[in-house]
């Protein structure tokens, strides 16, 4: 059976959840380390992509894979799955192939550092 865990207004199931998609405004990604610092990325569909390039999410960094990550967002969950990038993805300091995010969770990719913000 599921746990539900409530956090900012985002209720995260682990286990099966809805596969409903988010509204949009519902979450963002803001850049706090890295070339791109102080971008905002809105997540405004059900997979987003995040690359150097053809990506929903471009960075600028060069240790960034091209299609490096992507974010999968629910009504209530997100989670975040390494596409097999070259240098990894890290959620608060721990290397993942997928993980559930919540509000402020950390996201590692290359040198670039990318914060999850909900809103409710």
């Amino acid at each position: 059976m599921p746990t539900k865990q409530t956090e900012d207004s985002l209720t995260v199931v682990r286990g099966e959840g809805d596969q409903t998609p988010a509204r949009a405004g519902h979450a963002r990604l803001r850049v706090i380390d890295g070339p791109d610092r102080g971008q905002e990325f809105e997540l405004d569909k059900h997979r987003c992509v995040i690359g150097r390039r053809n990506a929903d999410v471009v960075l600028r960094d060069p240790r960034v894979s091209r299609q490096h990550a992507i974010i999968e967002v629910y009504k209530d969950r997100i989670l975040v799955k390494d596409l097999g990038s070259s240098n990894g993805t890290q959620v608060n300091g721990r290397r993942v192939e997928a993980e559930m995010l919540s509000a402020g969770s950390r996201i590692r990719i290359g040198d670039t550092t990318l914060e999850l913000l909900l809103q409710s």
